[in-house]
């Protein structure tokens, strides 16, 4: 049994081994994955064992392991773009000799180091897919994916920034020679940046929750629902109305304009509609990556996911075969 292992992974294919004997503890251990049907000597040499005696404990390890997986990288990317969101901001208030305050980043870590916790309660799919998480923190789905969620984050701060330069007489720029030796953190500048870029936040974490095919869907992990509410709800009240408490508190100048702060609120929307229609229609698109594997001429490891490519990518049934096989069911 272990020898059949070792042959079959010489040919490139990943091998699971099910025992429940000793018997089967060579084989367990040769295997990428050993599963042990039973608590005796097979489950020493087994890194998982079933408490039923059965191999239907495969599908539901599958869903488990791909889900943890997916999870993971999903939390990986979620936090590479916290942190560029956050860098990006920084840089921006920098070039005004401004910065965003302590209470600030408090404001902003609390919903963050939540969402990587409760991100974590989505349980597995119920059903097993055909499709495998990336396996690679640096494959080409996932670098695509933060790079091109970086790029679209910090233009759209870009943005927010040049629509506020370009307000008319409401506006007021800072003027950091009135006051050199303060951190000048409350000003127009700096609530406007802080404000856009926690609705960027919430955007991310959304987008970042890996769902279907691994895990179940969003709607489903209710705490984590109820913080991505909660956090929008603040926000939106912080942009259109808040209290002088809570400006006091969080550092916030006062917007006078109200079609500036619907304007934050827009260009956001705006942000998350680009932000979704990249990552799942290109990021996460099996076609776009097929099609960039077949121009770099690169292929998998594993034959039947080429040949799964050749049969997506080209037109089959042609329509030849289609013809003919209408006339002969026509003829019949």
């Amino acid at each position: 049994k272990a020898q059949l292992i070792v042959d079959l992974q010489t040919l490139g294919l990943s091998c699971l081994m099910c025992g429940d004997g000793a018997n089967d503890c060579g084989a367990l251990k040769a295997a990428h994955v050993g599963v042990s049907l039973s608590e005796a000597e097979a489950s020493v040499a087994a890194p998982f064992t079933s408490q039923v005696v059965s191999i239907e404990c495969v599908p539901r390890l599958l869903r488990e392991a791909r889900a943890s997986l997916a999870t993971s990288f999903g939390i990986f990317r979620f936090i590479v773009l916290y942190s560029f969101i956050e860098f990006a901001s920084a840089l921006i208030l920098y070039k005004i000799d401004s910065n965003l305050g302590d209470t600030q980043y408090l404001f902003i870590d609390f919903p963050v180091v939540g969402s990587v916790l409760l991100m974590c309660l989505t349980v597995p799919a119920s059903t097993l897919s055909t499709a495998r998480p990336s396996g690679s923190l640096i494959a080409a789905m996932v670098l695509l994916s933060i790079i091109g969620q970086v790029f679209i984050q910090v233009i759209f701060q870009l943005g927010m920034y040049e629509h506020l330069q370009e307000q008319g007489s409401w506006y007021v720029p800072l003027d950091v020679t009135a006051a050199p030796n303060d951190k000048h953190i409350k000003c127009v500048e700096n609530t406007t940046i802080f404000l856009f870029a926690n609705f960027q936040y919430i955007v991310m974490a959304i987008i970042f929750h890996a769902g279907r095919p691994f895990r179940r869907p969003l709607y489903t992990n209710i705490l984590f629902v109820t913080l991505l509410v909660g956090m929008t709800i603040i926000m939106i009240y912080l942009v259109l109305g808040p209290d002088h408490n809570s400006r006091n508190v969080l550092d916030l100048a006062e917007i006078s304009s109200h079609s500036f702060r619907w304007s934050i609120i827009g260009i956001a929307i705006a942000n998350a509609a680009a932000s979704f229609l990249f990552e799942f229609g290109v990021a996460k698109n099996p076609r776009v990556h097929d099609r960039w594997r077949r121009l770099k001429g690169m292929g998998y490891r594993n034959r039947y996911k080429n040949i799964t490519i050749d049969v997506r990518m080209s037109k089959w049934p042609s329509q030849a075969l289609t013809r003919n096989a209408e006339i002969s069911s026509t003829a019949v």
